[in-house]
């Protein structure tokens, strides 16, 4: 089966997650196109960020790239018409979501949202960590992994540091992400040093690795 990726719009691996400072939702449209996982009756569908929660999720009238803020992914089974949300009442902010010819265009790229083989890769902001009721640029993204019927949701890089850019390989095994660490305790990452680690991801979420690089 020909297994569909979705990425997003980005050409280096140096390149930061996209920013999401300027957020708001156009021509009353609450919901991006639904994409199919693999040849099954699942199909992922982004919920955007509508007219009661978009104070919520920093000021602006821009888009990035004409995409909307994702606020939740629903995973719907269109067999028995039933659907689930990934992250449920969870306050979320997820990278917005691209089309799988970026990758075969310009190769191995970062991605916000994956659908491989065997699971799911998506990256998100989850935690309102300095508590002033928006979720924008200063709070931290972790990268998530749920299986392909989108159950069993985990976070799989750590609480207190936030992805910068993350890479995947071709074999979708392994990612390489670079992530900063609030070392001070004060809640901010920007001006903290980069760090590069590797993820060995598993179709057994429980035996998923992650574990710095050092470059020698």
């Amino acid at each position: 089966m020909k297994t569909i990726k979705l990425l997003l719009v980005m050409v280096a691996f140096t390149l930061p997650i996209v920013s999401f400072s300027q957020v708001q939702n156009r021509n009353g449209k609450n919901y991006e196109q639904p994409v199919q996982v693999d040849s099954t009756d699942y199909y992922l569908i982004p919920k955007l960020v509508d007219k009661t929660n978009r104070a919520k999720y920093g000021s602006g009238n821009n888009y990035y790239n004409g995409y909307g803020v994702v606020t939740d992914l629903y995973m719907y089974n269109s067999k028995t018409k039933s659907s689930k949300s990934l992250f449920g009442n969870k306050f979320c902010l997820i990278s917005p979501i691209g089309y799988s010819y970026y990758r075969n265009y310009y190769g191995n790229t970062n991605a916000g949202t994956a659908i491989l083989k065997n699971e799911i890769l998506v990256s998100a902001k989850t935690t309102d960590i300095n508590n002033d009721g928006i979720m924008d640029d200063d709070d931290p993204t972790y990268i998530y992994m749920t299986d392909l019927k989108g159950e069993n949701l985990r976070q799989i890089t750590p609480d207190n540091m936030t992805v910068i850019s993350w890479s995947l390989s071709t074999d979708d095994k392994t990612i390489l992400v670079i992530l900063k660490k609030d070392t001070t305790g004060n809640k901010n990452c920007e001006d903290e040093d980069e760090l590069l680690y590797q993820i060995n991801l598993d179709k057994d979420i429980s035996k998923i690795t992650i574990a710095p690089v050092e470059l020698k």
